[in-house]
């Protein structure tokens, strides 16, 4: 079912409607989206934000300073790359 969500983080808030396909800024800073769905209410989830293979290889490579960069600038961090929404009502509705 369509929902109207709101993706934030420290880098910014995007707002879609459901179902979409977004680029969100990468952050070290989980990602909070908060949804409306209409009879679906009001549903929200948090997203971890992970370090990435590229900071891992830098780390490895670069040592701390590389590492330290991608903190800084959070190049170093991703989220999953997909993320499916669910509200809890779908939840306990199951069979």
């Amino acid at each position: 079912m369509p929902a109207v969500c709101t993706a934030t983080n420290d880098q910014g808030s995007w707002r879609f409607n459901t179902p979409a396909n977004m680029l969100i800024k990468k952050s070290s800073e989980d990602l909070l989206i908060s949804c409306k769905g209409g009879l679906l209410g009001n549903f929200s989830y948090k997203v971890t934000s992970s370090p990435g293979i590229p900071m891992l290889g830098n780390l490895l490579i670069g040592g701390g300073i590389g590492a330290a960069i991608d903190v800084s600038n959070s190049a170093g961090f991703e989220y999953p790359e997909s993320i499916s929404l669910e509200a809890s009502v779908c939840k306990k509705n199951r069979v």
